[in-house]
C-alpha cells in the first residue's frame, strides 16, 4: 500500500519505521505473551517502558535534573483546566499571552478558576505577529505566565522562549503549551516552570500528554491544589506515583518511546530541527515568490511546523485541494476559523512530501493563474 503524505495538523502521520516496530513489538512485549496494551501498568515490564521513555525525553531535550517528566491524559485542552487547579497561588491570579487560537482558548478556560490578565496587546487587525516581551505587562504577583509556543491554526511561533528576567519578572514561572513544536528544534527551558505537549503531532499518538515539570519552580512535593482539583489531575499525585496514579495510556507511551528512539536515530533534536528549518524555508521561499499564494504572518514569527497560506483567488481552493488529494497530498484544508490552506510539517513529514507539495503548487499556479492572466 502506498501511503499518502498527511499534512494534517494532528493526529499527524508517523514514520513507517515506527509503525512497523509498533505492529511487531507491541503484540508480544519482550516474549511475555502479552501485548503492551495488556501489561499491568504498575508491573515491571511497563514500568521499564515508562522509565526508558522518561530517560529518552530528558536526554534528547538536555533536561536538567530539576525537571521531572510525567505522563497524563486529557490533551492540551485538559491541561488548560488542570494547570490553574494545580498552580494558582492564594490570590488566584494568572497572566496569559494571547498570540492565536489556542492561547485564546487557554485563557478562556483559566477564567473558570482564576483572575486572568492578558499581558500582551492584541492588534485589532488580527494576530499576525508577536508583541515584543519588553511591551508585555506581567503582574508582579501572578501565579504564572502562560503562552503557546506554536499556534497551529494561525501559523505563529515563538522562535525563542521569552526570558522574563528582561522585564523584571524572572521569578514568575513560565507555563508553555508546546503541543505542536516540542522535539522539533532545540529549546531553552530557562525560567520554565511547566511545559506540556499533546503527543499526537511530533512524538506519538492521541491520548498522551507529556508534562515537563521544573521542581525548582513548582514545589510539587508540598503542593496544595485547589480543593476542586480532582485527585487524578493533581501534579503531586502524578509525580509521587510515577505517572501511574491511575492507569496511563500504555500503548501511547510505548509509541512515544519508539518515536523518541527514531528521533535519536535521525541524529537527535538538533538534526531534526535543521531538517525542519529546511522544509519550512522551502515552503516560505516558494510562497513569497509566488503570484498566486500568500502568507500574512510576520517573517520573524512564522511557524516552522504549521505553514498557513492562502490562494489569492479563493474560489480556486476547492480545485487545489481536490488536485492535491489525487496526488496523495491530504488534509491540507485550513482551520475553519481562518480558512485557506495549511501544511503541517511535523517531524515525520519528510522533505520528499514537501517537494511533492511544492511541485503541485507550481503546476497549479501555471494551470490556473497564468492561463487567466
Amino acid at each position: 500500500m502506498k501511503r499518502p503524505f498527511n499534512f494534517g495538523a494532528g493526529p499527524a502521520q508517523l514514520p513507517e519505521q515506527v509503525l512497523r516496530r509498533l505492529s511487531v513489538e507491541a503484540i508480544n512485549w519482550k516474549g511475555s505473551g502479552m501485548a503492551v496494551a495488556e501489561l499491568p501498568h504498575r508491573g515491571k515490564l511497563f514500568q521499564e517502558i515508562i522509565e526508558e521513555t522518561k530517560l529518552l525525553t530528558a536526554s534528547l531535550l538536555g533536561l536538567p535534573d530539576s525537571f521531572e517528566v510525567m505522563f497524563m491524559q486529557g490533551g492540551a485542552r485538559g491541561q488548560n483546566a488542570i494547570i490553574p487547579m494545580n498552580l494558582l497561588n492564594e490570590n488566584k491570579k494568572c497572566d496569559h499571552v494571547v498570540t492565536g487560537f489556542w492561547s485564546r482558548i487557554s485563557a478562556s478556560e483559566a477564567l473558570k478558576y482564576a483572575n486572568v490578565w492578558v499581558a500582551n496587546k492584541i492588534p485589532t487587525t488580527g494576530l499576525k505577529s508577536i508583541q515584543t516581551v519588553s511591551e508585555w505587562e506581567v503582574r508582579p504577583d501572578s501565579s504564572y505566565l502562560h503562552l503557546c509556543a506554536n499556534e497551529t491554526v494561525d501559523g505563529i511561533e515563538f522562535r525563542e522562549i521569552p526570558d522574563l528576567t528582561a522585564i523584571g519578572r524572572g521569578t514568575i514561572p513560565l507555563v508553555i503549551d508546546a503541543s505542536s513544536n516540542l522535539f522539533t528544534r532545540k529549546i531553552n527551558l530557562k525560567n520554565v516552570g511547566l511545559l506540556y505537549a499533546g503527543a499526537q503531532k511530533n512524538i506519538g499518538i492521541a491520548g498522551l500528554t507529556v508534562i515537563l515539570l521544573n521542581k525548582k519552580i513548582v514545589d510539587v512535593e508540598s503542593q496544595d491544589c485547589l480543593t476542586i482539583c480532582p485527585s487524578v489531575f493533581s501534579y503531586r499525585n502524578a509525580f509521587l506515583n510515577n505517572s501511574c496514579y491511575n492507569t496511563p495510556p500504555t500503548l501511547a507511551i510505548l509509541t512515544t518511546k519508539l518515536m523518541l528512539e527514531w528521533i535519536s536515530e535521525m541524529g537527535g533534536v538538533a538534526a531534526v530541527g535543521e531538517q525542519n528549518e529546511k522544509k519550512a524555508k522551502a515552503m516560505y521561499d516558494f510562497i513569497d515568490n509566488s503570484s498566486l499564494y500568500s502568507n500574512d504572518v510576520d517573517a520573524s514569527c512564522r511557524s516552522l511546523v504549521n505553514i498557513k497560506f492562502f490562494i489569492k483567488q479563493s474560489n480556486l481552493e476547492t480545485n487545489f485541494l481536490l488536485g492535491a488529494e489525487e496526488r496523495g497530498l491530504i488534509n491540507l484544508k485550513g482551520h475553519p476559523s481562518v480558512g485557506g490552506i495549511r501544511a503541517s510539517l511535523y517531524n515525520s513529514m519528510p522533505m520528499e512530501g514537501v517537494l511533492r507539495l511544492l511541485d503541485w503548487m507550481s503546476l497549479f499556479e501555471k494551470e490556473y493563474y497564468y492561463e487567466a492572466h
